[in-house]
C-alpha cells in the first residue's frame, strides 16, 4: 500500500494515540474478524530476508502447553488456584513459589513429554534453510525445557531465567542475577540483533507478544523492530501460518513440506478443500485510484451475506494512475445473479469499468497445479530494453505456448530490467527452453537469466564471481598479451571462446 507522507507505521498497526489511550489499528481490526496479519515497510521484497532474526516463545508458541503450569501439575499442584490479576510475571512467581520443596525431577519428566506445536519443526526448518537466525527468548523460568527446544528445533540462541535448586529440591526462587530484576525484552532483542550484525527492522518477534504490550509499547515495538507475528497455539494450532504472515506462497509451504517427512503438519492442512456453492468473477478497471473505492465496492456484498466468500482478489497498478481488479466470489446460499446486479450497481456508481463478468462453475482442480510450473524470466538490457527484443523474446513465448502471468519493472527509471513470471505448458522442457532464451540473449546483446519460481530461489547463500571482464574490466589474458606484443592474436582468440566458438 502507498501511505500519505508522515504516516507511521505504528498508526497503521495499532493505530493513533488518542486521550483515552485506546487504539483503533489494523491489528485490532483483524482480530475483531478472528484473522491475523503482519505490517511492514515495503524494502524491495516480498518478504524478509536472510539476514534476520526470529525471536519465538514456548508457551502456547513451540510447544503446546504451559510449560510452567505442566511443571507444577507433575509436582502435584493445581497451576489454576494462581488468580489471573496482575502481570505474566507476577503470576509466573506465584507459580514458582508453589513449586517450594518439590524435587527438581520433575522437570525431565515434563521434558520427556513435551509436544511441539504441529508445524514446528517445519517453519525452524524452513527458516534456518533461508540463512534466518533463530533464537528462544521466554519469561517460563525453566533453562533445561529451553535448551531442550532448542536443540530439538535447531536454535542460535536461548534466554530464559532458572529456578533455583538447593540439594534436588526447589526453593521457590528464580535463580541467578536476574532474580529481583525484571528484564525487558527490548533490550535483550537489541542486544542480540547486534551481536549479529542484524538490523532492527529484520528482527521479527513470533508470540504472543503483539497481545499483551500496552498500546503504547506495541507503538514502540512496531516501529523499532520487523513483523509482530501474533501465535498462540490454543487459538490458531498450526504454526505453518507464520510462514504466509511473513510471505511466504502456498506452494511454497506445500514444497517446504514434501521435502522433509514432518510428523507435526496437521493432516487436513495437506488436503484443499474446496466448499460447496456456486462462483462468479468480475474484472473492473478504473483510470484513478482513491482510498476507500474497493471498500466501498465490497460494502454493498458483505452487509448481512455471511454465505458469501472472496475466494481470490488481484490488483494491477495502471501506468496512467488507474488500477485493474479481478475479484473471486463464492456464494453458498445466494443466487449469484443477484450478487453479481449489486455488484455492478456498486462499480458502476463508483465509476469503475466492467470488464468482464458472469457466474462460472466451481473449480475442483488444485488451485496450486498450475504453480508447479511457474518460472521467472530476467530481462536486462543497457541503456533499456528496446521493441525489438521485447517482440522477439514475446514471439518465442507465443510459439512455446508459454503463459504469462506478471510482468514486473525492476528497474527505477529507465526500462532496463524487466522480470516475467511465467507458466510452462505441460510437455514443454524447461532446459530446452532456457537454451532458446540463451539463443536469444546473445543474438540481442540481452542478459536473460531463467530461473524456477519456487522457494529455492530465496534459499541460496552463496554468489561465485568471474573476475575477468566481470569483477574487472579487463581480461588477464590480453592485458599479458600487450605486454608480450601479440595482442590482436591474443583477443581474437579470445573473442571466439567467449561466444563459445572454440
Amino acid at each position: 500500500v502507498s501511505c500519505p507522507p508522515g504516516v507511521k507505521l505504528s498508526t497503521l498497526s495499532v493505530g493513533a494515540p488518542t486521550a483515552s489511550g485506546g487504539a483503533s489499528g489494523l491489528q485490532k481490526v483483524a482480530w475483531e474478524h478472528g484473522a491475523e496479519m503482519t505490517i511492514r515497510w515495503w524494502d524491495a521484497m516480498n518478504r524478509p530476508n536472510g539476514k534476520s532474526l526470529v525471536v519465538f516463545g514456548i508457551s502456547q508458541e513451540l510447544c503446546t502447553t504451559n510449560v510452567l503450569d505442566e511443571v507444577l501439575r507433575e509436582a502435584g499442584l493445581d497451576p489454576s488456584t494462581v488468580p489471573e490479576e496482575g502481570s505474566i510475571d507476577k503470576r509466573n512467581e506465584t507459580k514458582v513459589s508453589m513449586l517450594k520443596g518439590k524435587s527438581a525431577e520433575v522437570i525431565q519428566k515434563v521434558i520427556s513429554r513435551l509436544e511441539f506445536t504441529p508445524g514446528a519443526r517445519l517453519v525452524c526448518h524452513a527458516l534456518k534453510r533461508l540463512g534466518f537466525r533463530l533464537a528462544i527468548l521466554t519469561n517460563i523460568g525453566i533453562k533445561s525445557v529451553a535448551e531442550h527446544v532448542k536443540r530439538e528445533l535447531g536454535m542460535d540462541y536461548v534466554i530464559c531465567r532458572d529456578l533455583e535448586v538447593e540439594g534436588g529440591l526447589f526453593t521457590g526462587k528464580y535463580k541467578g542475577e536476574m532474580t529481583d530484576v525484571s528484564f525487558r525484552k527490548a533490550d535483550l532483542l537489541k542486544l542480540m540483533a547486534e551481536r549479529e550484525g542484524i538490523d532492527y527492522r529484520n528482527v521479527i518477534l513470533i508470540g504472543e507478544e503483539a497481545s499483551l504490550l500496552s498500546a503504547a509499547r506495541a507503538r514502540e515495538a512496531t516501529e523499532t523492530f520487523g513483523p509482530n507475528v501474533y501465535f498462540n497455539s490454543n487459538k490458531l494450532k498450526d504454526l505453518t501460518i507464520t510462514l504466509y504472515l511473513l510471505g511466504f506462497n502456498g506452494f511454497d509451504v506445500r514444497a517446504l513440506r514434501k521435502r522433509r517427512s514432518f510428523q507435526d503438519v496437521a493432516a487436513d492442512a495437506l488436503v484443499p478443500v474446496v466448499p460447496p456453492g456456486k462462483r462468479f468473477k468480475v474484472t473492473v478497471s478504473t483510470r484513478t485510484r482513491d482510498p476507500g473505492q474497493l471498500q466501498r465496492i465490497l460494502a454493498p456484498l458483505t452487509a448481512g451475506k455471511q454465505d458469501m466468500q472472496i475466494a481470490t482478489v488481484s490488483q494491477c497498478t495502471l501506468e496512467d494512475g488507474g488500477m485493474c481488479v479481478g475479484f473471486d466470489f463464492r456464494v453458498l446460499k445466494h443466487e449469484p445473479e443477484e450478487l453479481l446486479k449489486e455488484l455492478l450497481f456498486a462499480c458502476q456508481k463508483e465509476g469503475f469499468q466492467v470488464l468482464g463478468s458472469g457466474v462460472v462453475p466451481i473449480e475442483t482442480t488444485d488451485p496450486l497445479a498450475s504453480m508447479k510450473r511457474r518460472y521467472v524470466i530476467t530481462v536486462v538490457q543497457k541503456p533499456q530494453i528496446t521493441a525489438a527484443s521485447l517482440s522477439t523474446i514475446f514471439s518465442n513465448l507465443s510459439k512455446n505456448k508459454v503463459n504469462l502471468v506478471h510482468i514486473e519493472r525492476l528497474s527505477v527509471h529507465e526500462m532496463a530490467a524487466l522480470q516475467f513470471t511465467v507458466n510452462l505448458p505441460v510437455g514443454l522442457d524447461p532446459g530446452t527452453f532456457s537454451s532458446e532464451l540463451l539463443d536469444a540473449s546473445r543474438t540481442l546483446g540481452v542478459d536473460i537469466a531463467f530461473q524456477k519460481d519456487d522457494v529455492d530461489r530465496w534459499m541460496r547463500r552463496l554468489v561465485v564471481f568471474d573476475m575477468d571482464s566481470t569483477l574487472i574490466q579487463q581480461e588477464v589474458i590480453d592485458e599479458l598479451a600487450k605486454i608480450a606484443g601479440v595482442e590482436k592474436e591474443v583477443s581474437e582468440i579470445t573473442e571466439l571462446a567467449m561466444y563459445g566458438q572454440m
